[in-house]
């Protein structure tokens, strides 16, 4: 989101594959949320 978010690396250097697909289903759960909301 922020490519200067950190001081050196890129964001693969601090996140793990499970955090990553944590974040995912998280943000599934929040569009689908919202998507039945504003039905």
């Amino acid at each position: 989101r922020y490519p200067n978010g950190f001081d050196r690396g890129a964001p693969m250097d601090y996140f793990e594959e499970k955090t990553a697909k944590e974040a995912i289903k998280f943000a599934e759960n929040i569009i689908g949320f919202i998507a039945r909301e504003i039905e």
